[in-house]
């Protein structure tokens, strides 16, 4: 069961990476503002604006001020958003861009964050399945699909 929970963790993750990113395409990244990236930031995760409050633990009418653009949001509320969902990108949610190659934390591998589940490539009847083709979403809204070399 285990098992079947974690798949089921990364599916989950994977479905709010790629609608954060199709959402991303379909809004002219120029014009988006940061209330506008906090509310992508509630529909990727499916919090309301109450949930969301409660998570990052701000007053809800902070969060109502904000998105309806009246205030604007300070660091401790942006500090707040990042620490609680540390897949945000810091430089998007204040600028909008990243900043790639500009600054390199210490180096985490993948593996450290969130180990990859274990899972065995024969169904529950015995027959051995195969990789047909992955397909990889990049931050530029660009997308490639990989499959596996013929041995």
């Amino acid at each position: 069961m285990k098992k079947v929970a974690s798949v089921a963790f990364y599916c989950l993750e994977l479905f709010n990476f790629v609608t954060l990113i199709y959402s991303c395409r379909n809004v002219n990244r120029l014009q988006m503002l940061i209330h506008d990236r906090i509310k992508l930031i509630m529909k990727s995760q499916n919090a309301s604006a109450s949930e969301f409050a409660d998570a990052i633990d701000v007053k809800r009418s902070n969060l109502s001020h904000v998105l309806s653009g009246r205030n604007k949001p300070s660091l401790d509320f942006l500090a707040k958003i990042i620490n609680h969902y540390p897949n945000v990108n810091a430089a998007w949610l204040v600028t909008g861009t990243t900043a790639e190659g500009t600054f390199k934390g210490p180096e985490e591998t993948p593996s450290e964050k969130h180990p990859a589940p274990k899972i065995d490539p024969a169904n529950e009847n015995g027959v051995q399945k195969s990789l047909v083709k992955v397909i990889a979403f990049y931050s530029d809204g660009t997308y490639e699909t990989l499959a596996p070399s013929e041995k």
